[in-house]
């Protein structure tokens, strides 16, 4: 098992592990250094908006539901503009254990 490269962290960071998924996941179960190393790394990279706008709307962490976004976020938010979401479980270590699939949604006008 070779060690994860920086551009490969960046790469998953910005836009998820894709064909890699199964031997990131494999990888991450075996390797608790290669964990920890992709662990921070998705810390360091905030949630953005859709690809063609790199806005941070915003990044958490919780340690369990359910989760109520700030007011002040939610004021962030434009209608018609188009973002994502994605969740990552988190170990005790912090190593990733699982994450969703980058989920897209657009906001309804009032």
């Amino acid at each position: 098992m070779r060690p994860f490269t920086d551009i490969e962290l960046q790469r998953w960071c910005e836009s998820g592990p894709g064909q890699d998924r199964e031997r990131v996941v494999a990888h991450l179960a075996e390797c608790a250094a290669c964990a920890s190393h992709y662990a921070k790394a998705i810390r360091r990279h905030p949630l953005t908006a859709d690809a063609d706008n790199a806005s941070v709307i915003y990044a958490t962490e919780t340690g369990s539901p359910p989760w109520t976004m700030p007011v002040d976020v939610r004021e962030r938010f434009r209608s018609g503009s188009a973002y994502w979401w994605t969740v990552t479980a988190l170990d005790g270590t912090g190593a990733p254990v699982t994450w969703s699939a980058r989920r897209p949604f657009t906001l309804a006008g009032p």
